[in-house]
């Protein structure tokens, strides 16, 4: 079984930002989360032989994605295929967005199913005419298209962010684990606890990511800014309180001679704007604010609310949002610039942040903000 890079919950420092070391072999083992990926092997083998359900549920920064993305590598080394989808909080009104990013890159095969179920599906991915579907048919016929898939070999699904998938994906998906059994597909769910949701959660296994420990927050650090002096090392772990987002971004705004201890550490640590929006977006209010604190306390920038972060919007995020602020939707917007409604998700992914907002219902003021500065 090889082994998987770590990566956080949100973006990691490339390796060119002041003396962060990338790691150069795609094998490298999850710091500190060896129980976990027993864990997920084990619920491999159980989807190889007769399927089932997994919820892994952690505080934001924990390392939820990177067990995803361990367990799909995991899953390829076997020879697995895997489905993936990301929940995303602006998209959470847009019934069946979180199905139809699932099952975008299997499109055709649900021509292949009997006519009720090949009906059902194509409502519900937005590619045919009819009234809305309910969730019951809905699960059956993903039902279907599973047992099918799976009649060759086992498939893993991965679903991110489960606490922002739309509310009828999220019941038809609630629908559907429970009726995994026999179908050698896996459903592996990552979310946030106490976050709410409709997905029906009761009777699932669970498996909570805890924080690193101080030695594997240590480890950490050592894999990935080796030139830390000890001390700032421990400084840092105890700041971090073992959440792997905090180790991985806070060295980045430290001086050099912060970083060697040439140059002792101040009482606030230094975090930079980009370190506060990234915390923001992903919904970990509690480092936001601290964020927000620590750029006050050694005259950062003050936190901006109206415009984001300031970056521009590229051309195509830009028309994109017109788009969207318009009212039209991920699939109409792709057919008008000729793009697949998962690459317009990921465009608006990445310009909310920039615009500092977190739902579609709000691009017509932060456009209209943009253009009177």
């Amino acid at each position: 079984m090889s082994r998987t890079v770590f990566r956080s919950d949100g973006p990691h420092p490339p390796g060119d930002r002041q003396g962060a070391s990338v790691p150069r072999d795609p094998d490298e083992t999850l710091v500190g989360r060896e129980a976990d990926l027993r864990r997920i092997d084990s619920f491999l083998a159980g989807t190889s032989a007769v399927g089932g359900t997994l919820l892994i549920s952690g505080d934001p920064g924990v390392g939820k994605t990177a067990l995803l993305a361990a367990a799909a590598s995991r899953a390829a080394d076997a020879g697995m295929p895997a489905w993936h989808a990301t929940a995303v909080q602006f998209e959470a009104q847009t019934s069946f967005s979180g199905l139809q990013q699932l099952l975008q890159p299997v499109i055709r095969e649900v021509d292949a199913l009997g006519p009720t179920h090949q009906e059902v599906l194509t409502v519900a991915l937005g590619q045919g005419t009819g009234p809305v579907p309910a969730h019951e048919a809905v699960a059956r016929a993903l039902l279907a298209l599973l047992a099918r898939t799976t009649r060759e070999q086992p498939l893993l699904i991965t679903l991110d962010d489960l606490q922002w998938m739309d509310p009828t994906s999220a019941l038809v998906l609630g629908l559907t684990a429970r009726r995994l059994l026999g179908t050698k597909a896996g459903l592996l769910c990552a979310e946030r606890p106490g976050t709410g949701g409709f997905f029906d959660h009761a009777g699932l296994p669970v498996h909570l990511l805890q924080p690193l420990n101080d030695r594997a927050a240590d480890a950490l650090l050592v894999n990935r800014y080796p030139a830390l002096a000890p001390k700032v090392r421990q400084r840092l772990t105890a700041e971090a309180q073992g959440n792997p987002l905090a180790l991985l971004e806070l060295p980045v705004s430290l001086t050099d001679s912060q970083r060697t201890a040439s140059e002792a550490l101040p009482g606030h640590l230094p975090m930079s704007s980009r370190l506060q929006a990234t915390f923001r977006r992903l919904g970990a209010h509690p480092w936001a604010g601290r964020a927000a604190q620590e750029l006050r306390a050694t005259g950062g920038h003050r936190e901006d609310h109206s415009i984001g972060s300031g970056i521009p919007l590229t051309p195509q995020q830009s028309e994109i949002a017109k788009l969207a602020a318009a009212g039209f939707t991920n699939k109409e917007i792709g057919e008008r610039l000729f793009l697949s409604p998962r690459t317009v998700s990921t465009h608006l992914y990445q310009l909310f942040p920039k615009l500092g907002i977190s739902s579609r219902a709000a691009l017509r003021d932060a456009l209209d903000q943009l253009k009177e500065g």
